[in-house]
């Protein structure tokens, strides 16, 4: 089956479906029907899908396809492929069923995914002696490590010193950051030579590993001392920062093509995510579950799904051009976006814009569940 030969097309349509299912689930639960989730705590559940159903399986898609093009290593397909989809599949139905089967359970299900994801990327990375990727085998430990204090924390266990879905935040912002500083110039790169365009677009370098490790400390700092004004002055360096890495790639050039600049937008997320965390941190006016949801549904959403179709498109040896459903899936990702930030800013429409923004988002990645099934599904 065409469909276990290639991690990014099992994934990649996991990512899809369930970003739309979870957040309709969410959104019904939200309007009065059932919580769901352990103990009946409905914040627990949607942020943990969110991120450790949603977003680990677009990762999972992007890892398992691009980790054998860095290592030189054999790709993951066939019925070792249908392990980790059979992993990640019984996470997202003990977290749907966890009230009838239990925390503890649905925990045990939940976590086997993750922990084999960072066992293989670290394995890869060690056999291959790829060691220009160590630091992603090392977000990825940290990521699934995240999940169990989260579901440590949902269990009642005692109050760990980190959040498990605030470090999760975290690391996959600082893996937007590492990945995406490679992939972002790249593809710009790669366009603008097929465009004719004779553009220099640097390449990851020192100046982007400073930007980086800024984002690491300025998290670290938020962890080890939330209550200074270091983290929200240095995350504002970094947003700066970061900005400036961004306008070195160019991305206005690219305005001509949506699999690109969409690229570029989602790193823009990332910024404007990054200095809302500083203005939060520094009481200027926003809360924090704002700021994280800049990251969320702006950075990570935004560069999710411009991941996903580009890396789609190529990998399945379509022409790497844009059509009007990725323009309509681009628009609809973006607007969920755009009115989870601005909602609580508007006191009496705040549950409507809430709301909309879930539908914007089902509407997005459910479109492109749909228009890219066939592709993802069946040979080119």
């Amino acid at each position: 089956m065409v469909i276990f030969d290639h991690g990014f097309r099992l994934f990649f349509l996991f990512a899809g479906i369930w970003a739309s299912v979870a957040i309709l689930v969410w959104s019904a639960a939200l309007l009065g029907l059932e919580p769901l989730g352990p103990g009946g705590d409905l914040l627990f559940w949607h942020s943990h899908e969110m991120l450790f159903g949603f977003a680990a399986a677009a990762m999972s898609g992007f890892l398992l396809t691009a980790l054998p093009n860095w290592t030189g290593r054999k790709r993951i397909q066939g019925w070792s492929l249908a392990a980790f989809a059979a992993l990640w599949l019984a996470g997202r139905a003990a977290m749907l069923t966890a009230p009838m089967i239990g925390a503890s359970l649905a925990a045990v299900l939940d976590l086997g995914f993750l922990s084999l994801m960072a066992v293989y990327v670290a394995a890869e990375v060690w056999r291959s002696k790829n060691w220009r990727n160590l630091p992603v085998a090392a977000l990825i430990t940290l990521f699934a490590a995240s999940n169990w204090l989260a579901h440590w924390t949902a269990l009642g266990g005692a109050e760990p010193p980190i959040d498990g879905r605030r470090l999760a935040i975290f690391t996959l912002a600082i893996l937007v950051a590492f990945i995406g500083g490679r992939i972002v110039p790249a593809f710009t790169r790669n366009w603008l030579v097929q465009s004719g365009a004779k553009v220099s677009i640097p390449n990851f370098g020192r100046f982007d590993a400073a930007a980086v490790g800024l984002l690491v400390l300025s998290f670290a700092a938020a962890l080890a001392a939330p209550d200074s004004a270091l983290p929200g002055w240095l995350a504002l360096i970094t947003a700066a920062v970061h900005f400036v890495r961004l306008m070195r790639w160019q991305g206005w050039l690219s305005l001509a093509e949506p699999l690109v600049w969409t690229l570029h937008l989602g790193y823009l997320w990332l910024v404007a995510g990054v200095a809302a965390l500083g203005a939060a941190w520094l009481d200027w006016g926003i809360s924090e579950t704002t700021a994280m949801h800049a990251l969320t549904t702006g950075a990570f959403g935004t560069m999710i799904i411009a991941v996903m179709t580009r890396a789609s498109l190529g990998h399945s040896g379509r022409p790497l051009r844009a059509g009007p459903g990725e323009l309509i899936i681009y628009f609809l990702v973006l607007a969920a976006g755009l009115a989870r930030l601005v909602a609580p800013f508007w006191a009496d429409q705040t549950q409507l814009l809430i709301i909309v923004a879930a539908i914007a988002w089902a509407g997005g990645f459910g479109l492109f569940s749909v228009l890219y099934f066939r592709l993802l599904t069946r040979p080119a």
